[in-house]
């Protein structure tokens, strides 16, 4: 092993510790709903074929698994499934793993880019951050594709440099295939990818002849039959997935201040608000052309992703994973400046010592962050609020925009509520994070009902909402659904009108500390 790569192994086992913190508690920690979604359809899978499961697993496994519709491919699902198989048993923290070693590897091949862009001196400020930023560390440990996603995405930024530098026929087929395999995984890197190669091929051959020349069209065309397969198939088969489509591009919000207030939080909620401003300063710093029209390109297609995903860019932090690794790639550009600072030679210096000062205070700066980020007890509701500011300005993740967490005793309810209902698959349900907690701790299926939340985001799109009665009627009557389960009060507390219908129409099956269950399946006499 050479010299560079002993500090970037340590660095991977110390960030691997941290991120084993808590590592088989439910993922309440970041994004609880696509991380429980996800943890469904693994399950569903290890159920429905496991010959010791019970019968209502083995029916709750198949209908899970069918109705699902993934807006990308459920690689780390199928990952998870077959690794529940190969255990014997459904173990929450192995998914949890490979998203790990997925992490990781991106630090490995983020240092590489790094060496090959700027040179192996400072080649550890990119992984570093990479590594230990609070928001590395949630996606870093995540049941969600995010973590697979931004090692693909490096690879392909990689692959892509490599052709800059040598621009071969191989390397360009090798490059679109691994940009066809990172859209894939999902398709939001299509437009910094698009836009690095883009950028890269008007710098070296100008606009004209690049347009002329059928090598241009290769890498587009390439990685998009490789990635666009999949979303193209599921998009015309799948009402849901089409209807998702039309959900994140919402273009009147291009209009408003709260898309591009949004969009500003959001960055400051995955970089910090200092680190993103700072990487255009690192873009100005970079003399060789080819780079420098790399990173514009991957700031340029990122820009215009987030106008074309509208509604997720201004709500949705972890719909900005490329944008993680694009400002950390900037940033290797300061690492040989850092590297300078900090060498022995070349005596002190007022501006010598300004740096090493303020390096040393940003990495106890940040070695604090991951560590409350690892595990959100080790602060106080008040140190979270002291804290956010600096959080939010230096380096990302604001504490106030940290899921909170659950409502006590959550688990044990969902679990009461699923024996109470016979482990129904036909159940509808108002409850914490759209449901899916009460279903896989209760072992339920059915469908969400929406919040007010959803209401307003449907009103977004032009779509009026309907009564209580006239929704019931039109789209879950049909279901056929036997309990119709409140497990957020308040939630229903903000809809007097569901209230006043249920209580109306149907009988009180159950009550708990916290959750009422009405039985559909006969109406009151009216």
């Amino acid at each position: 092993m050479n010299k560079t790569g002993v500090p970037v192994l340590i660095l991977c086992l110390a960030a691997a510790g941290i991120r084993l913190i808590g590592i088989d508690e439910p993922p309440f920690e970041f994004i609880p709903t696509r991380q429980f979604q996800a943890r469904l359809a693994a399950r569903a899978h290890f159920w429905k074929d496991w010959k010791d499961a019970e019968p209502w697993q083995k029916e709750l496994g198949r209908i899970t698994a069918d109705k699902a519709a993934w807006k990308e491919p459920p690689i780390m699902e199928f990952l998870a499934g077959l690794a529940y198989r190969l255990a014997g048993a459904e173990k929450p923290w192995i998914p949890r793993l490979f998203s790990i070693i997925f992490w990781l590897a991106g630090a490995i091949l983020l240092h590489r880019l790094a060496v090959f862009l700027y040179g192996p001196r400072g080649a550890l400020l990119a992984p570093l951050m990479y590594l230990f930023l609070p928001f590395g560390i949630h996606v870093g440990r995540a049941f969600m594709p995010e973590a697979l996603l931004s090692l693909m995405f490096i690879w392909a930024i990689l692959a892509l440099v490599r052709y800059a530098r040598d621009p071969t026929k191989a390397r360009l087929l090798m490059a679109a295939t691994v940009a066809g395999l990172a859209i894939l995984v999902k398709f939001i890197v299509i437009f910094p990818l698009w836009g690095a190669f883009a950028a890269l091929e008007w710098r070296r051959r100008g606009l004209p002849k690049a347009l002329l020349d059928a090598r241009t069209y290769l890498y587009p065309g390439i990685s998009a039959v490789i990635g666009l397969v999949y979303y193209a198939g599921m998009v015309f088969g799948s009402a849901p997935l089409r209807s998702a489509a039309h959900a994140v591009f919402i273009p009147d919000l291009l209009q408003t201040g709260f898309f591009w207030k949004g969009w500003l939080v959001q960055i400051g909620h995955v970089t910090g608000l200092a680190p993103f401003a700072l990487a255009f300063v690192a873009f100005l710093l970079v003399r060789e052309r080819a780079v420098k029209a790399v990173v514009a390109g991957l700031f340029g297609g990122y820009f215009l992703y987030g106008l074309a995903f509208s509604y997720a860019t201004a709500t949705h932090d972890y719909y900005h994973i490329a944008l993680f690794g694009i400002v950390l790639l900037a940033w290797g550009r300061f690492g040989p400046e850092l590297s300078v600072a900090w060498a022995r030679r070349g005596g002190g210096g007022a501006r010598k010592l300004f740096i090493r000062t303020a390096s040393i205070c940003a990495a106890g700066g940040l070695a604090f962050f991951s560590l409350s980020a690892a595990d959100s007890r080790l602060l106080t509701s008040k140190a979270k609020e002291r804290w956010a500011a600096p959080a939010f300005a230096l380096y990302g993740n604001q504490m106030t925009s940290w899921t909170p967490l659950p409502p006590a005793g959550i688990r044990e309810k969902d679990e009461a509520i699923g024996r109470l209902v016979g482990h129904s698959a036909k159940t509808i349900f108002l409850a914490y994070e759209y449901g899916y907690p009460l279903r896989y701790f209760g072992g339920i299926e059915g469908e969400y009902w929406p919040d007010r939340r959803d209401v307003w985001a449907r009103g977004l799109r032009g779509i009026r909402p309907l009564p209580a009665a006239e929704r019931f009627a039109r789209r879950f009557r049909p279901l056929g659904a036997e309990f119709f389960i409140i497990e957020d009060i308040d939630k229903s507390e903000g809809q007097p009108d569901l209230r006043s219908f249920l209580e109306g129409r149907y009988s009180l099956f159950a009550r708990g500390e916290g959750f009422l269950i009405f039985d559909l399946r006969e109406e009151r006499k009216r």
